[in-house]
């Protein structure tokens, strides 16, 4: 990851600070985030919602995160139907298989 903030142009007080990342040295880089405000943000207000995303994108795994659905185990699950999980002996299982599909206007 590298950051540095930008000016929008010379005679301006915003600036845009980028998060950058690559996944190797040989590759190209890509934005992952961008700050933008009138000063150079604090540490907090900078990495907070990248760190959170990153946290959830870690745990839940890249499926979840892009198509945001519920990670397997929630009550919600199913990308597919609107089945809702019940929690019996210490997980949630989906014991009704005949709830209709989901609609793309429903995903």
């Amino acid at each position: 990851f590298n950051i540095d903030g930008l000016p929008i142009y010379n005679s301006s007080s915003i600036s845009f600070w980028p998060i950058l990342c690559s996944t190797d040295i040989s590759s190209k880089i890509f934005v992952v985030a961008i700050f933008l405000g009138k000063s150079k943000p604090s540490v907090e207000e900078y990495f907070s919602n990248f760190v959170s995303e990153l946290k959830t994108l870690l745990t839940e795994g890249l499926d979840t995160f892009v198509k945001q659905i519920k990670s397997p185990g929630a009550y919600y699950a199913c990308e597919r139907c609107k089945c809702k999980g019940v929690y019996q002996h210490h997980a949630v299982s989906y014991p009704d298989t005949t709830i209709n599909p989901r609609t793309n206007q429903e995903f």
